[in-house]
């Protein structure tokens, strides 16, 4: 009895093995077995062999440059290598790499994490920054295409960004990004980074000025404008730009930024009727008729026009200042005499001031000059 069943069972056994098909089931279920229970030792061995066989193919540089090979070979294949060699070597320049094959085959999360790292990696990735920004920045362009992240996360991840941008050609690229995405706060911040680091700062402080008026942050327009006024070479941009930092002074109630703006036009421009104008009204707004006069004079004694003269003698009775009216009719107001209309109101004006002195002595110069048959 023991014999039979001891027979039956090496014929079962027989027939299991006879079976081909069966047989190449154990062989894979082998193969799954040594893949599956290699040892971390095993594993660092073949990582180490692979590494050394590329080594010996590829001369020196020549393997990294295998793995940035452009769009025309297989990313997924690259990306393996990549992630074997990294395992064994930590490299900056092969993280990026990495980043560049993630980013093509649509591992975002994977790139943003790298990336992270690469950011925060202080010293080995320091000459590769420019690079690595312009990739994260480009993933941020993705996630928000792709609705992962909405304008206002997009935005915020820039402004985290901004701390850690102090070259320009870094700012640059954030510069470039932010305009392609419209994005408000982080150009700002960006532009004003650029107009003190830049050795081209006019040109940013003129980027700076239009954003800030656009975003009505006339306060800080005007402290741009002023540096523009200082930095400006042409005698032609800096009077507009005086003419400009006049009206938004104004408009901001900076009255007395306004007249230093405007004397400025004064002393470094030709005179002109506007730009004394202007001066002397802004002045008066104030009620300062002590400047009013001075700015009035001082375009008399520039120009020798009798407009200008009239003018102070006028802003001088208007205050109230007959010291002043005296001294200015007795320096120069005699000498405007025989123009009969000026004549008039020098007249007038000495009998208003009370001062008889003042008053005889233009009378006789007067009578002088037009006789008894003047009239007036």
């Amino acid at each position: 009895m023991s014999k039979s069943l001891d027979l039956q069972k090496r014929e079962e056994k027989e027939i299991f093995y006879s079976s081909k098909q069966t047989k190449e089931k154990l062989l894979r279920l082998k193969l799954f077995a040594r893949i599956n229970f290699l040892s971390g030792k095993e594993i660092f061995l073949v990582t180490l062999t692979f590494l050394a066989i590329a080594i010996f193919f590829f001369p020196k540089g020549e393997l990294e440059k295998f793995l940035f090979l452009p769009e025309d070979y297989n990313y997924f294949l690259s990306r393996i290598y990549l992630k074997g060699l990294l395992k064994v070597s930590y490299d900056p320049k092969l993280v990026i790499a990495l980043v560049q094959k993630d980013i093509h085959l649509d591992y975002l999360e994977e790139a943003n994490s790298l990336l992270k790292r690469l950011l925060s990696d202080k010293l080995g990735s320091k000459n590769l920054f420019p690079e690595i920004v312009r990739l994260y920045l480009k993933v941020i362009e993705i996630k928000l295409s792709k609705g992962i992240l909405s304008r206002e996360e997009a935005e915020e991840e820039i402004l985290k960004l901004l701390p850690k941008a102090k070259d320009e050609e870094v700012l640059l690229e954030i510069y470039k990004k932010c305009k392609t995405l419209g994005f408000r706060k982080p150009l700002l911040i960006t532009v004003e980074k650029l107009a003190n680091l830049s050795r081209d700062s006019t040109r940013w402080y003129k980027e700076l000025y239009k954003l800030l008026i656009a975003n009505r942050s006339y306060k800080k327009a005007l402290e741009t404008i002023d540096k523009l006024i200082f930095l400006s070479r042409s005698k032609k941009e800096k009077e507009e730009l005086l003419r400009e930092g006049i009206k938004l002074a104004v408009y901001l109630k900076r009255y007395d930024k306004a007249i230093y703006y405007s004397e400025i036009l004064l002393r470094n421009f030709p005179i002109s009727y506007e730009n004394v104008k202007t001066a002397i009204d802004l002045a008066l707004s104030r009620k300062d008729y002590n400047k009013a006069v001075q700015i009035a004079l001082y375009a008399f004694r520039k120009t020798g026009k009798k407009e200008y003269f009239k003018r102070a003698v006028e802003i001088a009775m208007w205050g109230r200042k007959k010291g002043v009216v005296a001294y200015l009719l007795r320096v120069y107001g005699l000498k405007f005499l025989d123009d009969p209309e000026m004549a008039v109101f020098l007249l007038n004006t000495v009998r208003a001031i009370g001062n008889r002195n003042l008053a005889v002595t233009f009378a006789k110069k007067a009578f002088s000059i037009y006789g008894m048959n003047n009239e007036k």
